[in-house]
């Protein structure tokens, strides 16, 4: 595929964290999504254990205590197998169709950062 990896760092989620995860399946460029539990008190577990059962690509972190969004993205990183990452809210506050154009750009100029 194309060596993309997305952390999807989350706490409770519910709401957005299926339709922002669909959202990146569809783009069809991430060869990982790895969604990160910061202790959800909702039905966000339950989704991301749905997912993660659904997709081989998704992989679940879920922290043993809540500790915040960098530390999720940091746990995220430990289980990266791609040469680039993105990290992409659970909350639909981007589109993933910007993350592929991101991606292209990072690609096309040899970028290792791309905001």
């Amino acid at each position: 595929m194309s060596n993309l990896a997305a952390i999807v760092p989350f706490y409770n989620e519910e709401k957005f964290l299926r339709k922002s995860v669909k959202r990146l399946i569809d783009e069809k460029i991430f060869d990982q999504i790895i969604l990160v539990d910061d202790c959800s008190n909702d039905s966000s577990s339950k989704i991301a254990h749905q997912l993660a059962s659904e997709y081989r690509f998704i992989i679940l972190i879920e922290n043993i205590e809540q500790k915040g969004k960098g530390y999720s993205i940091k746990q995220g990183l430990n289980k990266v197998e791609t040469s680039h990452v993105i990290v992409h809210d659970a909350d639909l506050e981007y589109f993933p169709s910007d993350i592929v154009e991101m991606f292209e750009i990072a690609k096309d100029k040899n970028k290792s950062l791309v905001l």
